[in-house]
């Protein structure tokens, strides 16, 4: 019997071409997508078609089915990445008033964990679900979104800065430095053409082996769309308090569920919303040799802090060394 006309094959595609309107219908269509995959590439556009028809926008299908048709899209490769991107946007951006925020949350966070260039954007949506004060975000949903947020974090994240594009000043640390890198960096509200609105740069201590990361977030009011300097100081609020989580709860499990996640960093997130009240103490910190005070948040052992200078904020979390320790001044590169 030849390939094309195996019992396997005609099983999966059986599965493949399942009612999806049906209760199992779903699960069965993605099982029939995977079979078919594992039988060759010859099998890709016949899956990439039939996954794209029933879940690509399909309001009427769980988040978890979507975001798993996603998945093996982006498993085929070539545009259908692009593709899967396009699906799981739509599972994060879905609002019809009884969508529950945190499908919209694992949309992002599936988003982010696509592929590197989509982190970003995927981060954008987060830290806003982190501040969305609407009735139907509850408490639990933006401490969900700060548990996805902080599984973003660390070197390699993010794809290489596009320094070119870097046309505000970017404040770090210069003395004392065993290693830097691109700890983060995204455009204003999101979109990949328009001007970079942040850019984060993680430092290790070259005695002591402490992590440092200082980011800088500038705010625009033009046709690329009003970014204030407030908006621009809650986005380094919300940024530096979920890189601070990160380094407390380094063991923390980035696949749990809203209902999963541990009682630990559930208690320790809630104790700094909403973020637009004051949680911490005000220190005096060293930027370009003068003193600019910050809100220092107290995280376990480790810290959170942000600033307002001018049109830009800067935020700033660490390990195993103070903020008051160091001289902050802008880089040229």
């Amino acid at each position: 019997m030849s390939g094309e006309d195996s019992e396997e094959l005609q099983e999966a595609r059986q599965l493949l071409n399942a009612d999806w309107r049906t209760g199992t219908g779903p699960s069965t269509i993605l099982e029939g997508a995977r079979r078919l995959v594992a039988l060759g590439p010859q099998h890709f556009y016949e899956v990439s078609n039939r996954l794209g028809f029933v879940f690509g926008d399909n309001g009427r299908l769980g988040a978890d089915s979507r975001i798993e048709a996603a998945h093996i899209l982006a498993s085929l490769g070539g545009m259908d990445v692009r593709r899967a991107a396009a699906a799981l946007r739509s599972v994060m951006l879905e609002y019809r008033g009884y969508v529950e925020e945190s499908d919209n949350i694992d949309g992002a966070y599936a988003l982010a964990k696509l592929a590197p260039e989509y982190v970003s954007e995927a981060s954008w949506w987060l830290r806003h679900s982190v501040t969305d004060h609407r009735e139907v975000v509850t408490p639990g949903d933006r401490i969900y979104a700060l548990h996805r947020l902080a599984g973003l974090r660390g070197p390699g994240v993010h794809p290489q800065l596009p320094q070119e594009r870097v046309d505000f000043p970017v404040y770090g640390i210069t003395q004392g430095v065993e290693e830097r890198w691109p700890e983060a960096w995204g455009t204003i509200q999101r979109r990949g053409e328009q001007p970079l609105g942040h850019v984060s740069h993680g430092h290790r201590m070259r005695e002591s082996g402490a992590t440092l990361v200082i980011s800088t977030w500038r705010s625009t009011g033009s046709h690329i769309g009003k970014h204030t300097p407030a908006e621009a100081l809650t986005h380094a609020r919300v940024d530096s308090l979920a890189g601070a989580l990160n380094l407390a709860f380094p063991h923390l499990d980035r696949t749990a569920k809203q209902w999963e996640i541990e009682a630990d960093f559930h208690s320790t997130a809630a104790a700094f919303l909403p973020l637009g009240r004051r949680h911490g103490q005000t220190l005096g910190i060293s930027v370009d040799g003068e003193p600019v005070p910050f809100e220092i948040l107290r995280v376990g052992h480790v810290w959170a802090a942000t600033t307002s200078l001018g049109p830009l904020a800067i935020g700033a979390y660490g390990l195993g060394t103070d903020l008051h320790e160091h001289e902050l001044k802008r880089r040229t590169g």
